[in-house]
């Protein structure tokens, strides 16, 4: 059966290892957002990530407040772009946008 863990990702001290694949639907998001704290929540989620993913494991992120530019200049430090999945779209003042940003991306060294 897959291995199912729940942790604080920020403080798992390298606890959570080996894993295949890793789905996050808003926890970077949470994170980031937080002012007090912008670059080492950044810094520590992307560290826990690395550790936690096996080498050529997949990352799947789904995000609300970030652009598609924007998280492949935050993950383009050891991570790899694979694909963007397809998410609602809308138009507004004649502009076309995502309500939100879905990618996966592959850890890499």
């Amino acid at each position: 059966m897959p291995q199912k863990q729940e942790m604080d990702f920020l403080n798992c001290d390298g606890k959570l290892k080996g894993f295949d694949v890793c789905i996050d639907k808003g926890t970077f998001d949470a994170i980031i957002l937080n002012p007090d704290n912008f670059n080492d929540g950044k810094k520590l989620y992307i560290q826990s990530l690395k550790e936690a993913l096996k080498c050529d494991g997949f990352f799947a992120i789904t995000s609300c407040n970030w652009t598609r530019e924007q998280l492949l200049d935050r993950f383009s430090e050891g991570f790899e772009f694979v694909q963007e999945l397809p998410t609602p779209r809308f138009q507004f003042g004649g502009k076309t946008g995502n309500a939100v940003t879905a990618l996966i991306f592959k850890r890499v060294h």
